[in-house]
Order: structure tokens, then sequence, then C-alpha cells
């Protein structure tokens, strides 16, 4: 590979262009790693803009699976698609819509999830010897839960995404 470092914006779309045709090209020719780049695409067929990590994470406890993602997102795709959804109340009187739910018995596949966390802290200046606060923010990283395809079900039809309820579900 080359980089490319250009000022004008015409030859360097030109170049760019150039470039991925070469490495389509030789993604399409080269036969030596097709088992191998069979299971990637299959692999990033089935996760939602996850890291290599996590891409890893979800192969590993569910390779079957063709899509996996976070309950609520499959709830925004199933508000997209038109299902109908039921309301829900909290204790506290919070009303939600919820699209899909859980099978019974699934099982979640997890995998690391930034979460970004401020805190406020006194930092005094060394020149002046006044303190100022400021606001610190850090990264860190959780479990989280993310659902394959197989384990979703719409409210309204019950169904899955593709197809009728599967009946070994339900009674798992």
């Amino acid at each position: 590979m080359r980089t490319v470092v250009l000022r004008d914006p015409e030859t360097r779309q030109c170049l760019m262009r150039e470039h991925i045709e070469g490495v389509a090209r030789s993604i399409i020719e080269d036969r030596s790693g097709d088992e191998v780049f069979a299971r990637y695409l299959t692999l990033m067929g089935g996760v939602r803009r996850y890291s290599v990590a996590n891409r890893c994470l979800i192969s590993w406890q569910a390779p079957d699976s063709r899509l996996v993602a976070s309950r609520s997102a499959f709830d925004r795709m199933a508000a997209q698609q038109g299902h109908g959804g039921r309301q829900f109340t909290s204790r506290k009187g919070r009303r939600w819509t919820q699209h899909v739910t859980i099978a019974a018995g699934a099982k979640a596949v997890w995998i690391w999830g930034p979460t970004r966390r401020t805190r406020t802290e006194v930092v005094t200046d060394p020149e002046t010897g006044a303190e100022m606060e400021q606001v610190v923010s850090r990264i860190g990283f959780v479990p989280v839960d993310v659902w394959a395809i197989e384990a979703v079900r719409y409210v309204d039809t019950g169904g899955t995404r593709r197809g009728p309820r599967l009946r070994a579900a339900r009674r798992g």
C-alpha cells in the first residue's frame, strides 16, 4: 500500500479510486485465503460497527448468528420497518414503547462497551497558586450484553425478523 498525500483534490480522488480498485481486484483475484476471507465476511455481516476485539468475542459466542446488536438497536430497526409496539409505564411514571422482546432462555453475547465518566477535580495553578475546577474525562470499558437476531421477537407479530417464531425457543 502506498500513502497518497496531494494538495489537488481531483488528483487525490483519482489516485484514491485507483488504489481502492486495486485492493478490490487483489481481494477478488487472490484465491489463497478464500476460507479465511469467507469467515471474515460472515463475521462482518453479523456485527454492527464493533471493534476488532468485540468482533472476536461475538464470533466466539455466536458464530452462526446472522446479526448481533443491542435490544435497543433491534427496537429501532423494528420501528423503522413499521412494526407496532407495546406501551410500558415504569413505577415512576416514565413511558416507553417497545417493539421487540428477547426470547425466553436466550443467552446474551457479552462485549466490551466504552463509557465516558467525568469528574471535577480541583487543580492548583503552579504560577499563581490559584485553585481552579477542571472537568476530567476518563473512558472505561464495561461488559455490555448484545443479542443474536435469532433471539429477538417482534411484539406485534411474535415472529423473528425472518419467518415465524421458532417453537423450540418458546419451550426453552
